[in-house]
């Protein structure tokens, strides 16, 4: 496990009752997947981990969360907000869940050797995490967010545009935040709209996206 990067799906908030049970706030589309999560690994990512037997491991990143983009064939998963894995090193230890409910879209969870509120305390703010092995399966042409973050972007005669540093959900679709490149780059970010006509091609593997966009015309 060690140097590998987890996957957050959720965030635990506060303990639920007196019996070690926790709310988690889902980072994910299906809040559903945490029914079927057994082996887990729990983080603390400002390094300072309260539970038992941590171990050192990558930057976690975040799974695609109610992301809404109609974009290159098939639909793009994304993340509102912030989105970038955390600097240096985190805590982590494996942790199982023994039982996970569903309340209208939030999420319960009972994780093994959590028995009270006082254990249930010592879980707040952590990362429950997986590896990427144990990601859900996208349909075909469909990213997860962390996948397009570090793109290069190119146009389509190959001038190469920037890199992708996050991605912002406006409502009506989402849009890609590129960070300029070369020496005469634009000092401001450039905001490209994740949509069908702009985005032309993803190369997940390449890290590589193309556009036909310029921003002077619109």
């Amino acid at each position: 496990m060690n140097g590998e990067a987890l996957v957050r799906v959720g965030m635990i908030t506060k303990p639920r009752g007196l019996g070690g049970e926790l709310w988690v706030k889902p980072l994910t589309d299906d809040p559903e997947r945490f029914r079927l999560l057994r082996e887990v690994f729990i983080e603390k990512p400002d390094g300072r981990a309260k539970v038992p037997g941590t171990r050192q491991t990558a930057p976690g990143r975040f799974e695609a969360t109610q992301g809404r983009i109609e974009a290159v064939p098939g639909r793009i998963v994304a993340a509102p907000g912030r989105i970038k894995a955390a600097p240096g090193l985190i805590e982590a230890t494996p942790g199982k869940i023994k039982a996970a409910r569903i309340h209208r879209g939030r999420v319960s969870v009972r994780i093994e050797g959590c028995g009270d509120v006082d254990a249930a305390q010592a879980y707040r703010g952590c990362y429950i995490s997986v590896t990427r092995e144990q990601l859900v399966e996208l349909p075909e042409d469909s990213y997860f967010i962390f996948d397009l973050i570090g793109c290069a972007v190119y146009n389509l005669g190959g001038g190469e545009v920037g890199t992708i540093t996050d991605v912002l959900e406006t409502g009506s679709n989402d849009v890609y935040v590129v960070s300029p490149s070369g020496a005469g780059a634009r000092r401001a970010d450039l905001l490209v709209p994740a949509l069908k006509a702009v985005v032309k091609d993803v190369d997940v593997a390449g890290k590589r996206v193309i556009i036909d966009y310029d921003p002077e015309e619109q």
